[in-house]
């Protein structure tokens, strides 16, 4: 199995610190899992599918909570300025 690993790159950035480091931890583990599933047995390939899989909904699920909050941020000041 050839694959090719994702090369980090600063164009992947979208300007948020915590963002932007957890985009970049994640596709080192994409390139962990893609350099172990070869040669792992059936146990540690379900292992990392699974770590892999949870870290990521985690990661969507956190992003889409402050992607609402900042859209009730927003908002709110558009409701400030216009009743000013």
């Amino acid at each position: 199995m050839s694959t090719e690993p994702i090369h980090w790159s600063d164009e992947y950035k979208i300007g948020n610190q915590q963002i932007d480091s957890q985009h970049e931890y994640f596709a080192s583990l994409i390139n962990r899992l893609a350099q172990t599933l070869p040669t792992a047995d059936i146990t540690l390939r379900g292992y990392l599918i699974t770590f892999l899989s949870t870290w990521f909904l985690n990661h969507t699920a956190k992003e889409d909570r402050e992607f609402v909050d900042f859209q009730v941020a927003h908002n709110r000041q558009q409701t400030s300025v216009e009743s000013s």
